[in-house]
């Protein structure tokens, strides 16, 4: 299944975590030792079921670069992943950070999409969750991580705001179907206009030809290589309620800096639509050093049961090949079909 819709909330998280295996579990302890029985691992407080384990093999396993790995690669990484995965919500708990109304209406909501999805299938959503060996307690602690991890790097995340976006609003002057001397002299006189302390706001409205400001009356919020680089420039050239006039392939910009005030409702917004490009901004690297950091003040343990490890590694790789082969079964009949009808007619004997 693939949802169309996904929280925005989550979508740093999610982006954070994208591709994290391979660096997993640096700032847990690992011991050898028994865990709850249905279980492989755990991490912190939080119980890895062999279910959730054999579904995170699988996806590894599945993922382009993983193909043709041998099984003891596959399982060292799905161990890995599970490992960094999960150690996200242990630290959550360990900090006693919990999901506020809003976000947990957020994951609910993901969810029930999940569910209407399935509704409509052969099994519904049991069957769904059967297919895949987990519970839904597997899928609730599996959704919840990409939160987690937005509210762990809530803070890095702002102070990255903070840092690095700029704001601004501009009034557009197009070139086009004037010439570019009428567009620069019109642009001359607003900014002329702007800087003699008219309202820039019905400045906008009267003359801007950005039809983006009437969505963002409060400005953008940018940051490097967001904007056209002689919009940047200019913006950068001024201090906040100073104006200027820029050239760009639009046209003539009059631009106003604004103050990035933390306790402007439109800060607040700035910072929650940002949050997706700030997080690949940042990258997984950092990620993964704020996340071991944070391990280790929480001391959190990682406990793996090799037994129960080894034992759905191989049941997980097993189900795996049986579904690639299914998979090419079923597609190689629909292939020597399209052949066949592709073929060229025979040619009559002479």
């Amino acid at each position: 299944m693939k949802l169309t819709k996904i929280a925005a909330v989550a979508l740093a998280g999610m982006m954070l975590l994208a591709g994290c295996g391979n660096n997993a579990g640096k700032g847990s302890e690992v011991v050898k030792g028994n865990v709850p029985e249905g279980s492989v691992m755990t991490v912190g407080d939080v119980n890895i079921s062999e279910g959730l384990f054999k579904a995170g093999y699988k996806s590894v396993k599945g993922s382009s670069e993983n193909k043709n790995e041998d099984a003891e690669t596959s399982k060292k990484n799905a161990v890995d992943q599970c490992v960094k995965r999960y150690e996200v919500v242990a630290i959550a708990h360990a900090k006693n950070i919990k999901l506020d109304d809003a976000l947990q209406k957020e994951l609910d909501e993901y969810k029930q999409q999940m569910k209407d999805y399935y509704a409509g299938q052969e099994g519904g959503f049991e069957g769904f969750l059967k297919e895949n060996g987990v519970t839904e307690a597997d899928l609730d602690l599996d959704l919840s991580v990409a939160y987690y991890a937005d509210m762990l790097m809530d803070g890095e995340m702002k102070a990255y705001f903070k840092n690095n976006y700029r704001r601004a609003k501009h009034v557009l002057i197009k070139s086009e179907g004037r010439t570019d001397e009428e567009a620069k002299a019109k642009a001359e006189d607003i900014l002329k206009r702007a800087q003699g302390g008219e309202n820039f706001d019905q400045l906008i409205k009267d003359n801007g030809e950005d039809p983006g400001m009437e969505q963002n009356p409060d400005g953008y919020y940018f940051t490097d290589g967001t904007m056209v680089q002689e919009f940047q420039d200019g913006v950068d050239s001024i201090k906040p309620g100073e104006f200027t006039l820029v050239k760009t392939s639009y046209g003539y910009h009059v631009i106003q800096r604004l103050e990035m005030n933390e306790n402007d409702e439109s800060y607040k917004t700035g910072y929650e639509n940002a949050k997706y490009e700030i997080s690949s901004k940042i990258g997984n690297d950092r990620f993964n050093e704020v996340i071991e950091q944070f391990a280790n003040e929480c001391n959190i343990k990682v406990v793996q049961n090799d037994e129960a490890i080894n034992k759905a590694s191989e049941a997980a790789e097993a189900e795996y090949a049986a579904e690639m082969a299914k998979a090419q079964a079923s597609a190689q009949p629909a292939a020597e079909g399209a052949a066949t009808a592709d073929a060229p007619a025979a040619t009559p004997a002479a």
